[in-house]
């Protein structure tokens, strides 16, 4: 219905791969983040009903609230879950 599902980015991702190199690991970086971010893979077919439009599509970037929806894991991957109003934020460009 109303709901969304995302594959939230990997924290290491973020780093420059110099840093990696040396060892340097950002394990406690999503306990600071008020947000993370994910790439939307799936959009149920009443999300952002209310709006009128869907305001996001598929494969794009998107930011939402770090404890927000459900974590669905499939084998080794994690997903998350969430309401069309998670969120936050879009990412284009």
């Amino acid at each position: 219905g109303y709901r969304v599902l995302v594959k939230p980015d990997d924290i290491e991702d973020s780093m420059p791969e110099e840093l990696r190199k040396m060892g340097f690991k950002l394990e406690n970086k999503r306990e600071q983040d008020a947000v993370i971010s994910g790439t939307l893979v799936k959009i149920g077919p009443t999300a952002w009903k209310e709006q009128g439009q869907n305001w996001a599509e598929e494969g794009e970037k998107v930011y939402f609230a770090k404890y927000g929806g459900h974590v669905i894991k499939e084998g080794d991957v994690e997903y998350r879950l969430l309401n069309d109003e998670d969120i936050t934020a879009v990412v284009r460009g």
